[in-house]
């Protein structure tokens, strides 16, 4: 799991700009189910609301079929009350997740105790799954299965930098537990002129982002 905070790259509003410009890549359905997922486009970013509960008809290899093109998702998630003990449904391969305005929720998936996906997330030598949102949106995940977090590893917090001449900013969150506790709150250096756009690599119960 990784958080930073940094402008945006030339290649990601040129994505925002070609989603104006191709409303083919936008999913215009909340609920993913056997039926709306005909409809899920294969443009490698794609926009919508996704919501995986318990009205999903459909296994992990399908949804991971499904989604084999998307590289970028703009919008919002939320895995809730699944009976699913994984979640490794997205490419661990440069995959960004914007979720500026609608959030990553995965909340009560009581099997839930697989963390590979989450560890792949946490690869120090890749930066495979990047969650963005601004402000106080959340990336939260809490109440699954209490053993998807058991590696008995303490919380560690460190800063490291981009390459020379980078405004990148990064926090980055190893390994965490149920010792983390409940909340944690990220906040901007005092005068940092950084925006407020955070990067959240999640491995931990509950996340909260926060600004100064």
């Amino acid at each position: 799991m990784e958080i930073g905070v940094g402008g945006r790259m030339m290649s990601e509003l040129i994505d925002e700009v070609s989603f104006v410009m191709n409303p083919k890549c936008t999913f215009n359905y909340t609920q993913i189910n056997s039926t709306t997922i005909k409809y899920f486009p294969s443009c490698p970013a794609v926009y919508g609301i996704l919501v995986i509960n318990l009205a999903t008809d459909l296994l992990i290899g399908q949804l991971r079929t499904a989604f084999i093109n998307m590289k970028k998702l703009f919008g919002g998630i939320r895995i809730e009350n699944t009976k699913w003990n994984t979640l490794n449904m997205f490419s661990t391969s440069n995959f960004k997740f914007y979720c500026d305005y609608y959030g990553f929720y995965a909340i009560n998936n009581s099997q839930l105790s697989d963390a590979t996906f989450l560890k792949e997330m946490n690869s120090q030598t890749s930066e495979a799954l990047n969650v963005i949102t601004r402000g106080p949106r959340e990336a939260v995940i809490q109440d699954n299965n209490p053993k998807l977090f058991q590696d008995g590893v303490p919380c560690k917090i460190s800063q490291t930098y981009g390459p020379s001449g980078s405004r990148d900013y990064r926090t980055r969150l190893n390994i965490t537990g149920e010792d983390c506790g409940d909340r944690v709150e990220v906040k901007l250096p005092s005068g940092s002129n950084i925006p407020s756009i955070y990067l959240l690599f999640i491995l931990t119960s509950v996340f909260y982002i926060t600004d100064l």
